[in-house]
């Protein structure tokens, strides 16, 4: 039994590191593809994390849940749904897999690293209360909808709002939605000032995702 547990908590591991890497291989690489060479780079670009998000959901969500995302893991344990140990681990993966993703992306583009989208920065103007806020309400807007959709769906529902949420936040705080997609870039290049935007808003964005799906879920069953 220990040893078929530990091998199901790595193919857990590996899946969530392996599907953050993907998520900021593709979602950052995009912004270096098509910024400068269409009109609609912005987008695309949008589209590109929506569908790498919808992808790994529906790929590994038989795996480990799919969360890729710090902020996810956080509202599947308050819900329940994981353990502290899976947690942990979770979490550990997915960090690892937005570095990884992050060094590969800065040693193949040495010259655009710094591009908008690439590294997830406030738009100049932005306040730092407005960038947590921001990030809080997108992320929100995603794990509630997730959790929300039936089963079937949550993968595209996660691809869809993740889209929405880039085209519109995109170009005020970069859209993160996820720390480690955030902590990646910022690992590989330094971290800035305003770091902690990307951790705080969308962890506080999972725990007022969870308050709502359940205020939500009491008042439906008194209907």
């Amino acid at each position: 039994m220990p040893q078929e547990l530990n091998r199901t908590l790595f193919s857990r591991f590996l899946a969530e590191c392996v599907g953050t890497f993907f998520l900021v291989l593709f979602g950052p690489g995009a912004a270096i593809v098509f910024v400068g060479n269409t009109k609609f780079e912005h987008v695309m670009i949008s589209l590109v994390f929506g569908g790498v998000v919808a992808g790994a959901c529906s790929l590994l969500g038989p795996i480990s849940g799919g969360h890729i995302n710090p902020a996810a893991t956080l509202a599947a344990r308050l819900r329940g749904e994981v353990t502290n140990l899976e947690s942990v681990l979770y979490v550990i993966a997915q960090l690892l897999g937005g570095v990884l993703a992050a060094l590969l992306l800065k040693l193949i583009f040495p010259m655009d690293w710094q591009l908008k989208h690439v590294q997830t920065r406030l738009d100049a103007g932005v306040p730092l209360t407005g960038g947590v806020l921001l990030e809080l309400s997108m992320t929100a807007a995603l794990l509630l909808s997730v959790i929300l959709a039936p089963g079937k769906w949550k993968p595209a529902t996660a691809g869809l709002v993740v889209f929405l949420d880039a085209l519109v936040g995109g170009p005020v705080t970069g859209a993160s939605m996820n720390p480690a997609r955030s902590l990646g870039p910022f690992f590989a290049s330094g971290f800035v000032a305003e770091w902690w935007i990307y951790v705080a808003g969308p962890l506080l964005g999972a725990v007022v995702a969870v308050l709502i799906a359940k205020v939500l879920r009491r008042v439906e069953r008194k209907m």
